[in-house]
């Protein structure tokens, strides 16, 4: 996934349809992502992984440059939020491709991780290196299962596919908000940071 600095505009909510805009800011934006599994001894006594539950995404955010004012909406409307899980979105979309071996003709699953808040673009054959036919379009994609309804069907089962979608923002809850100045603690510049814990 993407890492770097970025100039970026913001919208979080508890929900898609109901988010809150948040201004124009120079973020770096660090993604690291982690497997919760549960984990058995064998007979040797050596630990090995039973099955893993999801893989969750922790982003880190440092807001850079900010003035008091921006520092105060930012503080304000992640404090608002509270403990509840919410929608973070940037307005800069990330365009983002995943290799995948299809479930059937007509399925195809992307990789289980913590909720992302994403667009299909499209579902190639993975050596149609132009990109001619799109077996998505005209198909589905439900968030709850990562799973993806073709609208048109692949030529056999267990078919090599990258799929290429939008990365609009994630789902989690905010921990760990801090913010100190920038240079001189009287410079009336700001930097904020806070980590996204997916669920």
């Amino acid at each position: 996934m993407t890492e770097g600095v970025f100039l970026t505009h913001y919208q979080i909510g508890r929900s898609k349809t109901n988010l809150i805009t948040m201004g124009d800011v120079l973020t770096e934006i660090k993604i690291r992502e982690e497997e919760l599994c549960r984990v058995a001894r064998t007979v040797e006594g050596e630990l090995r992984k039973v099955s893993l539950e999801k893989i969750i995404s922790r982003i880190s955010f440092n807001l850079k440059n900010l003035s008091f004012e921006t520092l105060e909406l930012f503080k304000r409307n992640l404090l608002m939020i509270g403990n509840d899980l919410i929608y973070f979105r940037a307005f800069d979309s990330w365009e983002w491709e995943e290799f995948r071996t299809s479930q059937s003709k007509t399925i195809v699953k992307i990789a289980r991780t913590s909720r992302r808040f994403i667009s299909i673009e499209g579902v190639w054959d993975v050596n149609d290196t132009d990109r001619i036919t799109n077996y998505y379009s005209g198909g589905t994609f439900d968030e709850e299962s990562y799973t993806i309804t073709l609208g048109t069907a692949l030529p056999q089962d267990n078919m090599e596919v990258v799929v290429r979608y939008l990365y609009q923002g994630w789902k989690g809850v905010v921990r760990d908000i801090d913010y100190r100045p920038t240079g001189r603690r009287d410079s009336g510049v700001y930097e904020l940071s806070f980590e996204l814990v997916g669920q």
